[in-house]
């Protein structure tokens, strides 16, 4: 889901503008990231790549976190290289909040879904904190 959680709330709304009354939302939810997953913070990464063509792409990745550890944030730095020159440098700015499943459910009813049913993805059971689940909501 979006990491920014009035963005998040402004998008379900947006969901329930669209469907009709008595429609269903289907979500289906991957769980908080597992200790060792992604880096730590300040945990740095760098990589080479030599392509056939000559040229090089050098990246140098840092790892952080925001909101006491509820969003992971990656800051990565591409460098590409024509001939030991640098020709181009592109910045990706990775943010992923990791929703719980009682905050899921919280989002949703306050977008103004009802009937929220959270089961574990593929069995149908409670799905445990680490599981995938899917999120049914309907608009009233």
């Amino acid at each position: 889901m979006i990491y920014d959680t009035s963005i998040t709330h402004a998008c379900l709304r947006k969901l329930l503008d669209h469907l009709h009354p008595q429609d269903w939302l289907v979500l289906d939810l991957k769980p908080s990231a597992q200790p060792g997953e992604f880096g730590e913070p300040g945990q740095t990464e760098y990589g080479l790549k030599n392509w056939p063509d000559g040229s090089t792409i050098v990246t140098t990745s840092i790892w952080s976190q925001r909101e006491n550890g509820r969003v992971l944030h990656n800051v990565t730095k591409y460098d590409h290289f024509v001939d030991a020159t640098l020709v181009e440098t592109e910045l990706f700015d990775y943010n992923e909040r990791w929703y719980r499943q009682p905050e899921c459910e919280a989002l949703v009813r306050a977008a103004g879904f009802i009937d929220i049913h959270i089961t574990k993805a593929y069995d149908d059971s409670m799905p445990t904190a680490h599981d995938t689940f899917v999120l049914a909501c309907r608009k009233p």
